[in-house]
């Protein structure tokens, strides 16, 4: 049997009845958890379409513009070339009648235009010519004034290597001087034979260098002086004919080279002190006869202290090994005479050698001290070796005329640095620096003494001399800047 009729109708009025929104509820509630990433999967596709689209109409828009610019090209391309062939019909139109009026122009008139165009072209050269002359010496100024600065850099440089160079040797000469009054006391002491002041004034020095005298010396120097004093009465040949000598050298300087001038042409290089000695009892009796030497009182053995020689016989045990032959030879290389013995000349020269090279040297100075004696065998090898006076290390001839000169500036660099130095008093040296002592340096030498101050002058020895000392040097340094 069917259904009632009522039934069917009221089906389907709720059917016809039913809205999206209906639809849309039923979908979520049938999908369930499924729904919202299905609506984001629907959004993210809408979303794809939207730029996708978008890029399309900006592709559209591109190729729009590109267009219409390859349009713009072609129509300027097209306007130039147009232009172009205008300017070359133009140029072409002049062309022939410039021809047909040139064959117009009478002989006479192509003469003139010749010589018109062989002046132009003549003008032209010339001032190429001075063109290029003058950026030549605008080059060669430039070039002078940047080797003009550069010299200044370097002098500005020495100069204050220079003023450290005579801090510290100012620091070093106080320093000697301090040490030298207290030997000099303690010498005195000891003449005295004043043992026990002696000491501890020693004692007191060498704490100063960490050392200390020995604690027994004082007993020993006592049983020293007894021994003295008990040989006092008892005088022995060697002893006489070492008086004998002695008194006759120290009576005068003739004398005293009378007693070398024996020495030397019996075949024995060596100082009189050291021929003093006992095993020359023999030879010492020669020269008294030989010499004619008077009869010396005989006095008591003296102590070290007390023996007193002239300046040339008080030599360190280093020197008093030398040969005469050597110490002429050394004496050449310090720029003094060669008389063969250890005079006053040669004693100046030495200290100035060992001042010149402390302030001559970058590193460590080659001499531990400024004494005007050779205290080392590393010394005399030096002074030895430095090669005759106007000579540098090399054997290069820089003009050195004294023992300073040759050590404070033993090479080319330090000659140039000194020359530099005395540019700033003499400006006609600028353009001479050469690195030796040439003429143009003694006499800018000169000419900076002039230039010293009273007080300075007045500490000179060779003021009116055109060398250098160390007491020279320091002077110029000081005013030529």
């Amino acid at each position: 049997m069917g259904k009632p009729a009522g039934t069917d109708s009221n089906s389907a009025q709720h059917i016809v009845g039913r809205t999206l929104w209906d639809f849309l509820s039923d979908a979520l509630r049938v999908l369930g958890i499924l729904a919202p990433l299905i609506i984001i999967s629907c959004l993210a596709v809408y979303a794809i379409l939207q730029f996708q689209e978008a890029l399309r109409k900006t592709h559209t828009d591109n190729e729009s513009r590109l267009e219409v610019i390859n349009r713009a090209y072609k129509e300027s391309i097209d306007n130039i070339n147009q232009t172009y062939k205008d300017r070359m019909v133009t140029s072409g139109d002049t062309l022939i009648r410039t021809y047909g009026t040139m064959a117009t122009v009478s002989s006479a008139q192509v003469d003139q235009i010749t010589k018109l165009f062989k002046l132009t072209a003549d003008a032209t050269i010339e001032a190429q010519n001075a063109q290029k002359k003058a950026g030549e010496e605008n080059a060669k100024a430039i070039m002078a004034d940047a080797e003009q600065l550069k010299t200044a850099k370097a002098l500005e440089g020495k100069q204050a290597d220079l003023a450290e160079t005579l801090r510290r040797l100012d620091e070093r000469i106080s320093e000697f001087q301090r040490i030298k009054t207290r030997m000099q006391e303690l010498v005195k002491l000891a003449n005295a034979e004043e043992w026990e002041e002696a000491i501890g004034k020693l004692n007191d020095l060498l704490s100063e260098f960490g050392l200390r005298f020995d604690s027994e010396a004082l007993s020993k120097l006592a049983k020293l002086k007894e021994e003295d004093d008990e040989t006092e009465d008892s005088v022995s040949d060697e002893e006489i004919a070492a008086n004998q000598i002695r008194s006759f050298a120290n009576s005068s300087p003739d004398n005293l080279e009378r007693v070398q001038g024996w020495l030397s042409n019996n075949g024995l290089e060596m100082p009189p002190a050291l021929f003093l000695r006992d095993k020359y009892l023999e030879q010492q009796l020669k020269m008294i006869r030989e010499l004619k030497m008077p009869i010396a009182e005989v006095l008591p053995r003296p102590s070290v202290q007390s023996i007193e020689m002239p300046e040339v016989a008080r030599v360190t045990g280093i020197e008093q090994g030398m040969a005469t032959t050597v110490i002429r030879s050394l004496q050449k290389n310090l720029c003094v005479s060669p008389s063969g013995a250890f005079d006053s000349q040669t004693r100046g020269a030495i200290r100035q050698a060992k001042l010149g090279a402390l302030q001559g040297r970058a590193g460590a100075p080659p001499f531990s001290n400024t004494e005007d004696r050779i205290v080392s065998l590393t010394e005399a090898q030096l002074l030895s070796n430095s090669r005759d006076c106007s000579l540098d290390s090399q054997g290069v001839d820089r003009g050195y005329l004294t023992a300073f000169e040759k050590f404070a500036f033993g090479d080319e660099d330090s000659v140039k640095s000194l020359q530099y130095v005395l540019a700033l008093c003499d400006p006609n040296l600028k353009r001479q620096v050469s690195g030796t002592f040439d003429a143009a340096t003694r006499s800018a030498i000169k000419l900076a003494k002039g230039k010293l101050s009273p007080t300075r002058s007045a500490q000179l020895a060779d003021l009116d001399t055109d060398t250098l000392t160390d007491r020279s040097w320091n002077g110029v340094a000081l005013t030529c800047r």
